[in-house]
């Protein structure tokens, strides 16, 4: 019963760290991929809202 529960918790563990490691790190990255050397070094925390707009990202549109 108590391996179950370590078990568990290690798989949301992993999960929640995946899922925040594609949000922080493989996007913004995966974005930059995108961009001239000048808008990356123009990029501020302030601009990222242009890229990302509630979660539906300007990638996801070039997928479709």
């Amino acid at each position: 019963m108590t391996i179950r529960f370590i078990v568990t918790g290690v798989i949301a563990a992993f999960l929640v760290g995946g899922l925040a490691w594609f949000n922080f790190i493989f996007k913004p990255d995966m974005m930059k991929m995108f961009q001239s050397q000048n808008g990356i070094d123009a990029g501020t925390v302030f601009s990222d809202h242009v890229w990302l707009h509630g979660g539906f990202d300007i990638l996801a549109l070039c997928v479709l």
